[in-house]
């Protein structure tokens, strides 16, 4: 046997037995059958920086004393003259479960859309793989 072969073979068994070693690190038999012992990172995952902690925090401290304070000043007003205010108080949930209603329904019509523009699209898709398939056909 040549010096060169040898080599190549010594090389071959190394290989082989370093991926032996790296299968069993990072593998184990579970339910019968190989799983990795890593966790992946799953698909759209984005784990927040401490800056984008830091601006959310920042963000909701600044929402929650504004919230405190239209509460304070409505409830001065509330002293002040009660049917105004209450007045004030119907429209804003008025305009508030009208809000709420229009947002539902936006997003039901653009998820008909994007549900029928997908549902055509797949359909395009499929007529081009049969066409492929069977050139032949009607």
């Amino acid at each position: 046997m040549n010096t060169e072969e040898h080599r190549r073979l010594r090389n071959v068994t190394d290989s082989h037995e370093r991926s032996a070693s790296v299968e069993e690190e990072e593998y184990v038999k579970r339910y019968d059958a190989y799983r990795p012992k890593f966790q992946g990172i799953p698909e759209g995952y984005y784990p927040n920086t401490w800056g984008n902690i830091i601006l959310i925090w920042s963000l909701l401290a600044v929402l929650y004393i504004i919230a405190a304070g239209l509460f304070a000043l409505f409830l001065k007003l509330l002293f002040i003259d009660t049917v105004a205010v209450s007045w004030v108080y119907a429209g804003i949930g008025g305009v508030y479960v009208m809000a709420v209603i229009f947002l539902i329904f936006v997003g039901q019509t653009m998820k008909s859309r994007l549900e029928k523009k997908y549902m055509e699209e797949a359909l395009s898709k499929q007529n081009e793989q049969n066409k492929r398939a069977n050139p032949n056909a009607i």
